[in-house]
């Protein structure tokens, strides 16, 4: 038993040493992938030719989280995705 308890000890130490390293890992990740959200929004916006509000119409959001996710201070949940696609194939669509 005695072995046994020593053995958790000695993992739990481990583990808490590894800790801030796997929390770093894990925002550098997180990082990564919201990084370029922004950078595609706008550019998806410009190549549609849209300002920020005529943009924020068409995906039925306001101009300021339009400007957010263009600044990268949020990005857009699962609907504004969503929303975001649907204009972009309209426009591919129409553009053909």
């Amino acid at each position: 038993m005695q072995t046994y308890t020593n053995s958790l000890k000695q993992r739990s130490k481990k583990l808490k040493e590894e800790l801030p390293a796997v929390k770093l890992e894990v925002e550098k990740k997180r990082q990564l992938c919201s990084r370029g959200m922004h950078d595609h929004i706008k550019s998806a916006r410009k190549k549609l030719g849209l300002t920020q509000a005529e943009f924020a119409d068409r995906i039925m959001v306001s101009v300021n989280t339009v400007r957010a996710w263009e600044q990268n201070k949020r990005n857009p949940g699962k609907h504004a995705l969503e929303y975001i696609a649907e204009v972009l194939r309209k426009e591919r669509f129409h553009d053909n």
